[in-house]
């Protein structure tokens, strides 16, 4: 299914307006559908860009934890601009201190979180201190302006 969002286009000036049937056709439905859908869009819909998760009917998100155990914390608004927001998808397996690539790192990760630092990209998870992380992310720290209350392994 294909929605459209916006103004509708532009008509040419030198065509005949179009004409509105006085009645329906016998075949169209007598009332709109009641059933809204349940679920979130896994990409950004194709009519439009995505300025805010409520576009899409999502919760805002900063990592998989702030999700449903069946959605993803990623990004819907693609290369525009980051809106993270829970939508339903597969989670990626990469674990605490695997190597990431930092473009898609969010579907690689476990956590949707892929950091780079001076030695490479690496999935990060949630710690309680330094002895939790693994030596390519060897800092527990919360991570600022991130809306989360976790600590999380960085590099140094």
């Amino acid at each position: 299914m294909v929605f459209a969002f916006g103004c509708a286009p532009e008509e040419d000036a030198g065509a005949p307006s179009p004409v509105a049937p006085t009645t329906p056709p016998t075949d169209a439905p007598t009332a709109p559908p009641t059933d809204a859908p349940t679920t979130p869009p896994t990409a950004p819909p194709t009519g439009g860009p995505v300025t805010s998760c409520a576009d899409i009917g999502a919760r805002e998100c900063f990592w998989n934890d702030d999700c449903a155990p069946n959605e993803a914390c990623l990004d819907q608004a693609g290369e525009a601009d980051d809106i993270p927001c829970c939508v339903q998808a597969a989670r990626g397996a990469g674990a605490l201190g695997e190597p990431c690539d930092p473009l898609t790192g969010e579907a690689q990760c476990a956590s949707a979180l892929c950091l780079e630092g001076p030695s490479g990209a690496f999935c990060t998870s949630a710690c309680e201190d330094d002895a939790a992380c693994p030596a390519t992310l060897p800092r527990c720290l919360p991570i600022a302006f991130s809306g989360s209350d976790a600590s999380f392994c960085l590099p140094e």
